[in-house]
């Protein structure tokens, strides 16, 4: 992706705990000579030697798995990201639009063991399922899993990209994130209170 020097974000960590917060992405590759996506939740972790591994599973019906191994894929992440009103500059500026965004890139390996691609099945469901009082217990026929195919992809490279206003003024990021707050005089949503907060954790002497 295009990423100027400024917004440019390179803290493994924060990248990794993106992923995880917001894991429903979008795996690209190609097929048929064509660009190919598929939305989808993953998984993220570190392997043995330390490498970071995404695991997923799409349907069996979706042809995006039959090229899978045959080239380098890419997992596009999504985080936070909010409108930027001009006129929230102290300095003259056009409408933009400020965001956290990060992608995985390696070549994807189908899953063959039946067993790995239950334990991707079920890692996802108890992640997902952790937040409720009843949660699902895993109770379907050994047989469903025919229709789903797994996957693992070994990362090789990982680029973050957080655009919070790195380019303005710090007078023009202290007005726009006090706006984020109240934008328009309104409440607030949650995408905008959180580019709020991440404005200031990467700038944390603007206030």
């Amino acid at each position: 992706m295009y990423v100027p020097k400024h917004f440019a974000h390179e803290e493994r960590g924060d990248l990794i705990q993106l992923v995880r917060e917001f894991n429903f992405g979008t795996l690209v590759s190609n097929v048929n000579g064509a660009p190919y996506a598929t939305h989808l939740p993953f998984l993220i972790s570190t392997d043995e030697n330390g490498n970071l591994v995404l695991r997923g599973h799409v349907a069996k019906s979706n042809p995006h798995w039959k090229t899978l191994e045959q080239g380098t894929a890419m997992a596009v992440f999504q985080g936070p990201h909010a409108y930027i009103s001009p006129t929230w500059y102290n300095t003259p500026g056009v409408p933009t639009w400020n965001y956290a965004a990060v992608h995985l890139s390696g070549v994807p390996q189908l899953v063959s063991d039946q067993e790995q691609l239950y334990n991707i099945v079920i890692t996802l469901s108890e992640q997902h399922e952790a937040a409720n009082p009843s949660p699902w217990i895993p109770d379907f026929p050994p047989d469903m899993l025919s229709a789903i195919v797994g996957f693992t992809m070994k990362v090789d490279t990982i680029e973050g990209k957080y655009k919070l206003s790195q380019n303005r003024s710090a007078a023009d990021k202290i007005q726009v994130i006090r706006e984020l707050r109240a934008p328009f005089g309104q409440a607030a949503d949650e995408n905008q209170s959180r580019i709020a907060a991440m404005m200031e954790a990467v700038d944390n002497n603007i206030l």
